[in-house]
């Protein structure tokens, strides 16, 4: 019997976090700079509606519990490898965009 093991989903927690992020982060005095910096990177990130989730189907003939060990190691892993790459990116993105506003409001 195929089993779906449902990995991790995105959620607007990840847009809030972001505001609450550049808000406590952003060591800018220039108010106007500030929001520069929040509405690019705002923007930006819209656009990507966090990490990406799916499914993961079993043909397994497995014990509940043996799914839900199987379901946590997947996740575990997904987290860690998925996860660092993209706030690695993101902190990237958040540093382009800082530059880029630096630059408009010289």
């Amino acid at each position: 019997m195929a089993k779906v093991i449902p990995f991790p989903e995105s959620s607007e927690r990840d847009q809030i976090e972001l505001e609450k992020i550049i808000d406590q982060s952003l060591k800018v005095d220039d108010p106007d700079l500030k929001a520069c910096i929040k509405q690019g990177l705002t923007k930006t990130m819209s656009r990507y509606q966090g990490i990406p989730s799916f499914e993961f189907h079993v043909s397994l003939d497995l014990k509940e519990e043996e799914l839900q060990i199987l379901s946590e190691a997947l996740a575990t892993q997904y987290n860690e490898h998925v996860t660092n790459y993209a706030y690695s990116l993101i902190g990237e993105i958040c540093q382009l965009h800082i530059e880029i506003c630096q630059l408009k409001n010289q």
